[in-house]
């Protein structure tokens, strides 16, 4: 029973050893891939939350050059600071 067990471990440990040997230039590239896809999506979802800050504020779309909102002014209400 003893050397049974001692067999099984073994054989595990081994194919541990051997599932984590590859291709290291395979890994850094699927790595490398996944980094850029994760920051991607980062970076859109930063940018969809600071398009819909700057949905609220006229202002703010002024200060950055854009026409869309030149003519008013921010909502400086109670609800509209509780929204935020």
């Amino acid at each position: 029973m003893r050397v049974s067990s001692f067999v099984l471990s073994t054989v595990a440990v081994s194919a541990l050893i051997l599932s984590s040997c590859g291709n290291p230039a395979q890994k850094d590239a699927s790595k490398t891939q996944l980094i850029t896809v994760e920051s991607q999506a980062l970076n859109d979802w930063f940018e969809a939350r600071f398009e819909d800050e700057l949905a609220r504020s006229p202002m703010s779309q002024t200060y950055l050059g854009r026409k869309t909102s030149e003519n008013r002014l921010d909502d400086a209400s109670q609800v509209a600071l509780e929204e935020t």
